[in-house]
């Protein structure tokens, strides 16, 4: 898994130490002193910093498991195959 997010037009990246089989859960998540992280299964896989954070709406909607409007990074990563059950979008400080 991967989670790439582009503030500031720069894409940034956090990638998964392994790769993942069967169901698991995904999360990404942005803090407000820009840094980026990547859990599977409730355990932290990675961080990074964001140059800044995202200051305006994006260009394509949000896309989860393929990159089908204006290319994030490039070379284009190829789509997610299996299934995704459920997808959760929150705002605001951590639970």
């Amino acid at each position: 898994p991967v989670f790439t997010v582009n503030g500031g037009s720069k894409p940034v990246s956090v990638v998964a130490k392994e790769a993942v089989t069967g169901w698991v859960t995904l999360t990404g998540t942005i803090t407000a002193d820009r840094q980026i992280t990547l859990a599977v299964n409730g355990e932290k896989t990675g961080e990074a910093s964001l140059p800044q954070l995202i200051d305006r709406d994006p260009n394509d909607p949000m896309q989860i498991g393929a990159d089908r409007g204006s290319p994030v990074v490039d070379p284009v990563p190829p789509p997610f195959s299996g299934l995704i059950e459920r997808v959760r979008v929150f705002c605001g400080p951590a639970q």
